[in-house]
């Protein structure tokens, strides 16, 4: 398993440990930053936290189809529990739980129960209290697939996990066997009811409202923690007596994760704040280029679904080396001491990653290639940093959808207005259900109209401004017109042209309908041309694929082509 382990300051007197279980899926990548905050606030009270990544999740080795899944979480925790009990010397162990987590953490218990390492306190955080009740809303929202397995948001869950979650009940079986309980309550019910009248009296059960669910588990870009809940679990665990039998907190030992073709290797790089990363590295032989995986949006590390920790470990596999980080305040990496208002598209992640570019080449020596990947906003950090950054000899880009970000946008307007390209619209006009839908109100008829104005004056603007460069030629130049528009470096074409004079090799990727296609054709042309005569340079569009290139796919499409900057740059 993979873990981040959150240590007590020196001097600060230990209190009872604690092992955090993740929620899952797109719930686990909407929580898990705030669980990062969470847990660094209970290591400043005292605390040592572990955070860890179950079998077939997150950084985890093994596939989430595996037939036993269910029995391996259920070791992985008791397993998670010994082990920060050995690294901390802690007398005491807890455990908190959200969502599938918590289903997890209160068979954990059960499992610990009558052994040296029984847990004393539960903190279940709007869990899943019945395993049955949580696969008849998988599949809701999922599409039956083969062998009465499940897909949901792209992440499989095999017939055999569900028959074990329907099995999983805590409102049925005796209460965990702990000495306290903390519950966040999301919503009320019969479970609810259930799960509370069975605690013996000798427990102290205290209960919270969770807050906004929604918002927090509802979407990756917009999570919001909740605050209310955050600051109760925090004072709750402080209130338990200290733990006067440990002296201080041991170091613990940073072991390797081995797929047997790739090795994986967790750390910390030094930045403005200390920024959480994985190397995977192949085994055997070792070809030139390094990838660098960027954040997707506020997707952690491990990408949608797992998608970059696949495409990792399949690049250690074909003999490169790669690293995925979180930049500050997305997936593990805690948030700048004064953080913007909004982390994406901002220029603030540009020191960070140049922070990155310096651990890789320490790591790997100055003479491997660097390839970057972005999509989305981390295209956009990727890109900024490329163009005053040498030492990016490849980049990736997919689904920009600003190239320029000036303070006082709103992302939330830039992702609402960039829904669809032109080009969809422009499909869309000529299929009869899409007038059927506008006759009955369904379209934002202003908003397309809108799209297809600035598509226009774009065009007009790149019409004027080569009349006008025509006029111009041969007159005096001033300082800040030495280049014409495509060629000077402080344009977005003329940043194109600058990495192909350097030896840059640039592919630019869209989905076939993303809506930062118009972004993209408003600098260098709708069909790319500006952008495809200079040297090193790639655009390819990807059909029937999501913003965040969600789909197995997708992801393979996205695959290839970082093959083929790695295959020019070896």
């Amino acid at each position: 398993m993979r873990g981040w382990l959150y240590l007590p300051p020196d001097g600060t007197p230990q209190r009872e440990a604690c092992v955090f279980f993740n929620a899952h899926g797109v719930e686990d990548l909407c929580t898990r930053h705030s669980l990062a905050c969470l847990a660094d606030r209970l290591a400043q009270q005292g605390h040592p936290v572990l955070r860890f990544d179950l079998p077939g999740t997150g950084d985890a080795l093994g596939e989430f189809d595996q037939p036993d899944l269910w029995a391996q979480w259920l070791a992985a925790g008791v397993s998670a529990v010994k082990a920060l009990k050995g690294w901390s010397g802690a007398r005491q162990v807890g455990a908190l739980g959200l969502r599938l987590g918590g289903l997890v953490a209160g068979h954990v218990a059960h499992a610990l129960a009558d052994t040296p390492d029984r847990l004393s306190s539960l903190a279940l955080l709007a869990p899943v209290l019945q395993g049955k009740q949580h696969v008849r809303e998988l599949k809701a929202m999922g599409v039956p697939g083969p062998d009465d397995s499940l897909d949901v948001s792209d992440l499989r869950w095999s017939a055999p996990l569900l028959a074990s979650l329907r099995q999983a009940d805590l409102t049925t079986d005796a209460a965990p066997p702990v000495d306290r309980l903390f519950l966040g309550v999301a919503q009320g019910g019969k479970a609810m009811d259930a799960f509370l009248n069975g605690w013996p009296a000798r427990v102290e059960v205290i209960t919270s409202p969770y807050g906004d669910l929604t918002a927090h588990i509802g979407n990756t870009v917009t999570s919001q923690a909740p605050t209310a809940l955050w600051d109760a679990v925090s004072g709750w665990w402080g209130s338990g007596p200290p733990d006067d039998a440990v002296g201080g907190v041991r170091a613990a030992h940073v072991a390797d994760l081995s797929g047997g073709t790739f090795t994986e290797h967790g750390c910390l790089l030094p930045a403005q704040v200390p920024l959480a990363a994985v190397w995977t590295e192949p085994v055997d032989v070792h070809r030139p280029p390094v990838v660098v995986f960027c954040n997707t949006g506020r997707n952690p590390h491990t990408g949608w679904a797992g998608g970059t920790v696949t495409m990792a470990r399949q690049l250690a596999r074909e003999g490169v080396a790669s690293l995925r980080v979180d930049l500050a305040g997305i997936g593990d990496s805690l948030p700048l001491p004064d953080p913007p208002a909004e982390i994406l598209y901002n220029d603030v992640a540009l020191p960070q990653l140049a922070a990155v570019f310096t651990h890789v080449q320490a790591r790997v020596g100055a003479q491997r290639p660097l390839v970057v990947v972005g999509v989305c906003s981390g295209g956009y950090a990727a890109f900024r940093q490329a163009v005053v950054d040498e030492r990016v000899c490849g980049l990736l880009l997919a689904n920009v959808q600003r190239f320029v970000w000036r303070e006082g946008m709103s992302l939330e307007a830039a992702m609402r207005v960039n829904s669809k390209s032109t080009q969809a619209y422009r499909r869309l006009l000529f299929r009869p259900d899409t007038w059927a839908r506008v006759l009955r109100g369904e379209v934002n008829v202003r908003l397309i109209a809108g799209k297809f104005a600035q598509s226009w004056r774009n065009k007009a603007a790149r019409m004027a401004q080569a009349v006008w460069g025509g006029i111009q030629a041969g007159r005096v130049r001033t300082a800040s017109s030495t280049y014409p528009e495509s060629r000077r470096p402080d344009t977005i074409p003329g940043s194109f042209a600058l990495m192909a004079r350097r030896g840059t090799h640039v592919t630019v990727l869209y989905s076939e309908d993303d809506g930062g296609r118009d972004e993209f054709a408003a600098y260098v042309g709708l069909d790319g041309r500006r952008f495809l005569a200079l040297a090193g340079t790639r655009l390819q569009v990807v059909p029937g694929a999501d913003h965040v290139l969600t789909t197995p796919a997708s992801r393979d499409f996205l695959m290839v082509e970082i093959r083929l900057l790695c295959e020019k740059l070896s």
